[in-house]
């Protein structure tokens, strides 16, 4: 029988007949092999680092040009080698913490660790309320909540593990 051809097909028959022919061939080449390289440096006591990548052998990737990644080629450094000009960038940036838990997810995340029960959940969290480690839904840690919990963690680590809570209502 004759191959396909892009005129015998039609654009979304040749693009699947496209997908399933790379695949094959991708499964019957050899690895392909990445290089990467991060350079760690020190800017008047500021850790910076840069990375960087470039592709070894293309291997499989030829088959699939939509997974390669752009080069991104460094300088050739030393260990300890002083950096006088990298020509860059910097971009400021700031991470974003996670979102504060409200009561509901709470909840959700106690029940989650195997904390509490049930019926002892909501009046746990009313307690953080009414002793003024939180305020606020979302949950907002007061100054008295942060201490407690830093000094929990620094003294009684064994303590705050939550796979212990059956244990200790069992009594053991």
């Amino acid at each position: 029988t004759d191959g396909a051809s892009k005129e015998k097909l039609s654009p979304q028959e040749w693009k699947v007949y496209d997908l399933v022919t790379r695949h094959f061939l991708a499964t019957l080449a050899e690895e392909a092999l990445q290089m990467t390289m991060q350079v760690d440096i020190d800017i008047s006591g500021e850790p910076f680092y840069i990375s960087g990548s470039r592709i070894v052998r293309e291997g499989w990737l030829r088959y699939l040009p939509y997974f390669k990644s752009a080069d991104v080629i460094l300088p050739q450094l030393k260990d300890g080698e002083k950096v006088q000009d990298l020509n860059k960038e910097i971009l400021a940036k700031e991470t974003q913490p996670p979102p504060r838990y409200t009561q509901g997810r709470l909840v959700e995340k106690m029940e989650e660790l195997g904390l509490g029960t049930k019926s002892t959940r909501h009046s746990i969290i009313k307690s953080l309320y009414d002793r003024g480690y939180v305020v606020g839904n979302p949950l907002v840690p007061r100054e008295t909540g942060i201490a407690v919990a830093s000094t929990l963690i620094k003294h009684a680590q064994k303590n705050l593990q939550s796979r212990d809570d059956g244990r200790v209502r069992a009594g053991y």
